[in-house]
C-alpha cells in the first residue's frame, strides 16, 4: 500500500488550512503510522455521494467527512465510509469553550483513527492496539451561578447611600447570555435628618458577556441589566421616644458593567459598577423628639459590588 492510500478527510471549502484541520490530519497520520497517509480534500457539499467520489478518485481505503454543527466549532460530526466493507460509521464530538483549535483538531484526529478498525478491521494502524482515546475536553463551567457580594451606593444629588449585601442567581442559556434574579439590602443614614435609612430591592434581568467566562481564560466581562422593585425605609423617633420605620416602594432598574476573574475551578471573583434608578423621588419628613426635618431621596444612585461567584 502506498503512503497516500489510507485515509481522506473531507472538509468544507476554505477549511483545509484551518488550525483544527491541520492538527486533525497530523494526529490521524500519527496513529496510522504514515506521515503522508492522510489526505485533506475540500468539498462544496459534504454528502455521501461526494465522499464516495473522493474515495474512488484518490484510491483511499476510507474517507471521513467532517462537519461542524455550529459557528463556534463546539460540536463536530464525523461520518466515515470504509471502501472494502462499504460500512458507514457516525460519531459526534463535543468541545468546551476553552479548548483551543489545535486541541480540538488533535482530538478529532484520534477519534477518526479510532473509527478505522470499526469500519474495516483490515486497515493497518501503527500498533495493534486501539489508537489513543481523544483527550477529554476541559469540563465546561456550570450553567448556574450563585453570587454573593458586598454592595455600596451613594445617591446622586441626595441621600440614598449606604453599604450592605447582594445575593444573586443566574442561569446561562448560552455561552454569552444569562438570566437571573437578585436580592439586595443596604443601610445608610440621612445626615440632614439624623435618621437611619434602609434600601432594599428585588430584581430580575439578564447579562450579556462579550468576553464570556471559560476555564481556559481568567478574565470575563459582562453588561448586566435588571428591572428592580426598590423599597426605601427611614427610621424615626417620635415625640414620645418610640422608634418606627416607614417605607415606600418604587419600580426601577439598574445597568452595570461587570468584570470577573476566575480564581480556581468554578469559583470566580467579580466587581461591578453601575447606575441604579427609580421612577420617582421619595420625600421624607421626620418628626423627632429633638426636632423635625425634610429630605428628598433622589431617583438615581451609583453603586459598586465586590463578591464571589460559584458556577455549578
Amino acid at each position: 500500500m502506498t503512503p497516500a492510500a489510507v485515509l481522506a478527510i473531507l472538509v468544507a471549502t476554505g477549511e483545509a488550512q484551518a488550525v483544527p484541520t491541520t492538527a486533525m490530519a497530523a494526529a490521524a497520520a500519527e496513529v496510522i503510522g504514515e506521515p503522508r497517509g492522510v489526505r485533506v480534500v475540500e468539498a462544496g457539499a459534504l454528502s455521501d455521494d461526494e465522499a464516495r467520489r473522493v474515495e474512488r478518485a484518490l484510491g483511499v481505503r476510507a474517507v471521513v467527512a467532517l462537519a461542524w454543527s455550529d459557528v463556534e466549532h463546539r460540536r463536530a460530526r464525523l461520518r466515515l465510509h470504509a471502501a472494502r466493507t462499504d460500512r458507514w460509521i457516525d460519531r459526534a464530538v463535543d468541545f468546551a469553550a476553552g479548548d483551543t483549535p489545535a486541541e480540538r483538531g488533535r482530538a478529532l484526529g484520534f477519534a477518526m483513527a479510532s473509527m478505522l478498525p470499526e469500519g474495516d478491521p483490515t486497515l493497518p494502524l501503527a500498533t495493534s492496539a486501539e489508537p489513543p482515546a481523544p483527550p477529554s475536553p476541559a469540563a465546561p463551567l456550570g450553567a448556574s451561578a450563585l453570587e454573593v457580594s458586598f454592595v455600596a451606593a451613594t445617591g446622586l444629588g441626595g441621600p440614598a447611600g449606604g453599604a450592605g449585601a447582594r445575593l444573586g442567581f443566574a442561569r446561562f442559556v448560552s455561552e454569552r447570555a444569562a438570566f437571573g434574579l437578585s436580592l439586595s439590602a443596604r443601610r445608610g443614614r440621612i445626615d440632614t435628618l439624623d435618621a437611619p435609612e434602609v434600601t432594599a430591592s428585588a430584581g430580575a434581568g439578564g447579562a450579556f458577556w462579550p468576553l464570556p467566562p471559560a476555564r481556559a481564560r481568567r478574565l470575563a466581562v459582562a453588561v448586566r441589566v435588571e428591572a428592580l422593585l426598590v423599597v426605601e425605609a427611614v427610621g424615626r423617633t417620635d415625640a414620645s421616644g418610640a422608634s418606627a420605620w416607614k417605607g415606600h416602594a418604587l419600580p426601577g432598574g439598574e445597568l452595570a458593567l461587570v468584570g470577573a476573574l476566575r480564581l480556581t475551578g468554578p469559583l470566580e471573583a467579580f466587581a461591578a459598577a453601575g447606575l441604579e434608578g427609580t421612577t420617582g423621588t421619595t420625600d421624607v419628613t421626620v418628626l423627632a423628639a429633638q426636632g423635625s426635618g425634610r429630605a428628598t431621596i433622589p431617583r438615581a444612585r451609583a453603586d459598586v459590588d465586590l463578591g464571589l461567584t460559584l458556577r455549578f
